[in-house]
């Protein structure tokens, strides 16, 4: 450890925290892998490996990804089987005295990928903990993305617990007996510590977590202990491998036995619920005929229906007596259709917020769900059903924020906060003025070219600006003889040169000076939104 380089230390340090993932470690625009990490990424990713020097007589294997495509290799990674550390610079390089900080700051896992574009809008993808204490079983189930969790507790898990578990389909179970798991289920199987499932530490975290009282303000009396033990060992994996508040996952549902009917595997293929037996997908399954909804959270909605069928005859009645309300009035219906394919999949943007993720035409979707509420109240208004009357009383359309959003975000952001104009003018005065005076810097870059131009005769002299070298006046080979003793080279290219004047220094302090303030404060304002 002690002959290599101070970087590849840090990584070696970062790395013994997280040895059963592959770590994604942030070298300015790259996620880079090192060693065994980079000769499996490389494999399973089919990326080239190279070397780095790192103290080391030979040197270490190497391969990266860029930053900005990061999300679909780690999604790869996952599919394979495999978890991902992500290791970010913590701390601004250019305020940094040596080697810049980096911590892990999220663990990717495949029940806690929230990459949307691996996952499928109209399914959930669980995380589930299961907890066996003799023949009972307490399960959790989470989806990251969402914030749905759901327990259960099971009085013959060996009897009920393939049933439960073909239900939800869970890409990730955590366990405090694996064997007794061993071929039950398709997902990513791990032994968890027996510890984690500790009925005192799995209620100070449920209490804390939700802020109340009791496990039995939350439902969990003294029969639902195993499931309250494997909430909060769920709980525990999450904070920390997500290393964030998760104030996203804000309920909990408890789900008694007698609650859906027990199907178990072969009887749900067989009835072709949600994938067809020839097709292997959704086409030509009772979820395919049934499913015309507007929106990816009606549609995850209605996935959970047809796989747990009701048992409860008053609430079958109510759910159909809702339906028929909707059926009888077609116009109405169609309307409704209209505003709710307006409506963003908020479930997964909350997940967003949560995870500092979200970006300014997030808040946009947001903002265009939002003013779809009060018209859909409306509508609701004239149909006469309990079910339908209980949904629209949960409708809010939150108008302090949307007022906010819709003052705050200018209404054709970049989807980078780092390009700027992604709040809108007229929000901040002081913002404001940061911009104009980086609006006028470049006039003022305009006209110095202009000046250059006729001062020294060269018709093509360029006024321009590269991330290395900053601003410059570039000339091309056929004029240096005009060139002015005052231009002080700063590069040379093949066919120009590239110089600078004390004008231009001056220049450049003032235009540079203005975009970094506006920049820092636009980031700080889009914070606080």
């Amino acid at each position: 450890m002690a002959q290599l380089t101070p970087m590849m230390q840090q990584y070696m340090e970062i790395k013994q925290k997280y040895p059963d993932a592959i770590l994604f470690y942030r070298l300015g625009d790259f996620y880079e892998m090192f060693f065994d990490d980079a000769l499996l990424a490389s494999r399973e990713l089919e990326l080239t490996l190279t070397g780095r020097d790192c103290g080391l007589k030979e040197r270490a294997p190497m391969c990266g990804v860029p930053y900005h495509a990061a999300d679909a290799y780690i999604a790869r990674l996952i599919e394979r089987g495999h978890k991902v550390a992500i290791c970010e610079q913590t701390e601004d390089p250019a305020q940094a005295k040596g080697l810049v900080k980096r911590e892990v700051v999220r663990v990717v896992t495949p029940g806690t990928v929230s990459d949307y574009g691996s996952l499928h809008e109209r399914d959930n993808n669980f995380l589930c903990a299961v907890y066996f204490t003799g023949k009972r079983a307490g399960l959790a189930f989470c989806d990251v993305t969402t914030g749905e969790l759901y327990v259960t507790a099971l009085e013959d898990a060996a009897r009920d617990l393939r049933s439960v578990l073909s239900a939800r389909r869970p890409s990730e179970i955590l366990t405090n007996a694996p064997d007794r798991l061993q071929g039950w289920s398709d997902a990513y199987l791990q032994a968890y510590p027996q510890s984690a499932f500790s009925l005192g530490g799995a209620r100070e975290r449920l209490l804390k977590h939700f802020e109340v009282g009791t496990l039995e303000a939350l439902g969990l009396d003294s029969g639902m202990q195993p499931a309250a033990s494997a909430a909060g060992a769920l709980l525990h994996y999450l904070i920390d491998t997500q290393m964030t508040d998760l104030k996203h996952i804000a309920t909990l549902k408890v789900q008694a036995a007698g609650d859906a009917m027990p199907l178990d595997m072969n009887t749900r293929r067989n009835l072709e619920l949600t994938q067809g037996l020839r097709s292997q997908n959704a086409w030509g399954s009772l979820l395919w005929l049934l499913d015309k909804t507007a929106t990816a959270m009606g549609g995850r909605l209605l996935r959970s229906w047809v796989e747990q069928p009701l048992l409860d005859i008053h609430r079958i009645r109510e759910r159909l007596d809702a339906v028929r309300a909707l059926w009888e009035e077609p116009v109405l219906c169609e309307a409704l259709l209209e505003k709710l394919g307006l409506v963003y999949d908020m479930e997964r943007l909350l997940s967003r917020v949560a995870y500092r993720t979200v970006n300014a035409r997030d808040c946009l979707s947001l903002l265009r769900s939002l003013r779809q509420v009060p018209d859909t109240l409306s509508l609701l208004d004239a149909v006469d059903a309990p079910g339908i009357r209980a949904a629209a009383m949960l409708l809010d359309p939150l108008n302090q924020l949307a007022d906010l959003l819709d003052s705050a975000i200018d209404p054709e952001p970049p989807v980078n906060l780092s390009d700027g104009g992604v709040i809108r003018p007229g929000y901040s005065p002081q913002l404001d003025e940061w911009r104009a005076a980086a609006t006028q810097g470049k006039q003022w870059l305009m006209d110095l070219e202009a000046r250059e131009r006729e001062a020294t005769g060269i018709k093509n002299l360029k006024v321009q600006y590269n991330r290395v070298f900053g601003y410059h006046i570039e000339v091309t080979k056929s004029n240096y003889a005009m060139v002015p003793e005052h231009y002080v080279r700063r590069q040379t290219l093949a066919n120009a040169e590239r110089y600078t004047t004390e004008e231009l220094r001056e220049l450049e302090r003032k235009v540079t000076g203005a975009q970094g303030e506006s920049l820092r404060l636009e980031g700080e304002l889009f914070d606080g939104v």
